[in-house]
């Protein structure tokens, strides 16, 4: 009889261990399902990451030839102003000198 409910309480605990093991087995399936689905998003985040990091680096690209551009066109403005003040000096001269011509031209009419 002893040997009987030694057997009866062996026969349980190997069940009990039986549905513990199964219990933890899938456990362990549900961390690697989550391990790889964690996996996955990283390596997503990490290719998305490269992309704006690219995109970032075009885009200081971008900004240091524009920023080149400007300092071109402020030269090229700074050349044009001396250009346009010395136009119109020359402009004013040539009013001057037309002026007087004129002038002269119409004393020599009028006399």
């Amino acid at each position: 009889m002893a040997r009987k409910n030694q057997l009866r309480t062996n026969t349980y605990e190997i069940e009990q261990l039986k549905t513990e093991l199964k219990r933890k087995d899938t456990q362990i399936t549900s961390f690697k399902q989550n391990i790889s689905s964690l996996n996955n998003k990283y390596l997503n985040q990490k290719e998305e990451k490269e992309k704006f990091e690219k995109k970032s680096d075009n885009l200081k690209e971008n900004v240091s030839s524009l920023e080149k551009e400007i300092e071109n066109l402020k030269n090229t403005v700074f050349e044009t102003k001396k250009e346009f003040k010395n136009l119109q000096k020359t402009f004013k001269v040539t009013k001057v000198d037309r002026d007087n011509l004129c002038k002269s031209l119409l004393t020599k009419l009028l006399n």
